[in-house]
Order: C-alpha cells, then structure tokens, then sequence
C-alpha cells in the first residue's frame, strides 16, 4: 500500500496540507464504507483495497498514467465556485472482476457486456461517492 500523499506530491499546488490531509483520512474511510455497502447489495462478503490516492490534473493523467488497458468511472461536480470531476480507474481487468462479482456474469476479460458497464458505472458511482460523503464529515 502507498504512504499517505504529501502536498509536494501533487501538482494542485492550491491544495494545503490541510486538504491533503482531510483526503488522505477520508478515502480509506470511504472505501471501507463503499466495501459494506457493495457486501450488502451483492450479498457477497469482500472487500476493497485502500486505492492509491493522486491528485492530477486530466491531461497529466491520460497522458502519463493510462498506457495499459483499463476501466475508468467518472463523476463531474459543476459548482458556483468551480468545478470537479472525481474519477476512479481500475487497473487491467480489476474493473471486469469487480463487475463480474457483482452483476454473477461470467464472460470473455476481453468484452464487456452492457449490464457489465451497468453494472460497474453503479459500483463506480458507489466507490465515489462513498468517499466524497467521507470526505465532507473530514470537512
């Protein structure tokens, strides 16, 4: 597991150290949250692994980090002050298995079936917005 995320590793230099913090307390706390409820809709006892934790800007991350195949789930934040968008991305075929669990589906790692992609936005969505809910009692 990677160590916690310091301000000099970011490329959002606005963040403080504060924010950093809040993020790096948050997200665990999330995922385990997100990995309860994932147990309970799909009543298969798991878990999740704490995710590693980088704060990009979108270009950053799509030139340099995604080279190898992958899932990703995305959720855009419009605001009065700005917005955000919140993205988790799965490694490899980890999005397929994580789908595959969920939905009971068992298919070729190379396709992916609409109620696959279904299924893993709604798990995506779960994982996000698990952390932005921890993420606001850090706040």
């Amino acid at each position: 597991m990677p160590g916690p995320l310091s301000p000099a590793d970011s490329p959002l230099d606005e963040l403080s150290e504060l924010g950093h913090d809040a993020l790096t307390e948050a997200v665990p706390t999330g995922v385990g949250a997100a990995a309860a409820t994932l147990s309970e809709l799909t009543d298969n006892p798991g878990g999740l692994l704490v995710p590693t934790i980088e704060l990009l800007p979108a270009g950053k991350l799509l030139q340099s980090q995604l080279r190898d195949q992958h899932c990703a789930v995305s959720q855009s934040f419009p605001g009065a002050i700005g917005s955000a968008e919140a993205s988790l991305v799965f490694p490899g075929d980890t999005g397929m298995q994580l789908s595959r669990a969920a939905t009971r589906k068992d298919t070729a790692l190379d396709e992916m079936t609409d109620v696959e992609q279904d299924g893993l936005l709604e798990l995506g969505n779960v994982i996000i917005n698990s952390c932005l809910r921890a993420l606001s009692e850090v706040l």
